[in-house]
């Protein structure tokens, strides 16, 4: 029985000496937030959208996850103020965006802390009154998305 106790000690500590030495290289804490966030499901209403740069352009009518929970589909919805053609407008970058049919989508944490962007094609705006923008959700999930030149 001491014999047994003492294999199991031995192999206890030197499990517990394997794991110390691995934080070197393994950020565990990270690794234990990324598997969590994979193995529960995402909630759309748990993401903050803010369009305020384009409040008077477009609206946002609906956001849900798509099934997989990679991505987020929205359905905009373009105001009378849109700009269909190039005129001016009070802002020159948001008009230089609108003209382009691109507009830069910010990520992040829950922190309030910036993750990562991507571009957003919203060009079919200016030929029909409202669209469906998937936007592909990085990893680990944002917070907040901020809709921005």
């Amino acid at each position: 029985m001491r014999e047994r106790f003492k294999m199991f000690l031995v192999m206890l500590f030197s499990t517990l000496a394997v794991l110390a030495l691995s934080t070197i290289f393994i950020d565990y804490p990270r690794f234990w937030r990324q598997t969590r966030e994979q193995a529960t499901p995402a909630i759309a209403e748990d993401i903050t959208l803010d369009h305020s740069t384009f409040a008077n352009y477009f609206t946002i009518e609906k956001s849900e996850l798509s099934p997989d929970s990679k991505s987020l589909r929205l359905l905009l919805r373009r105001t009378k103020t849109f700009p269909t053609t190039t005129q001016p407008a009070p802002d020159p970058q948001t008009q230089d965006s609108l003209t382009r049919g691109y507009i830069r989508l910010e990520f992040f944490d829950a922190n309030g802390a910036f993750h990562s962007f991507t571009f957003a094609r919203i060009h079919d705006l200016r030929k029909s009154d409202s669209m469906e923008l998937l936007i592909p959700l990085p990893t680990p999930r944002p917070k907040k998305i901020l809709f921005t030149n």
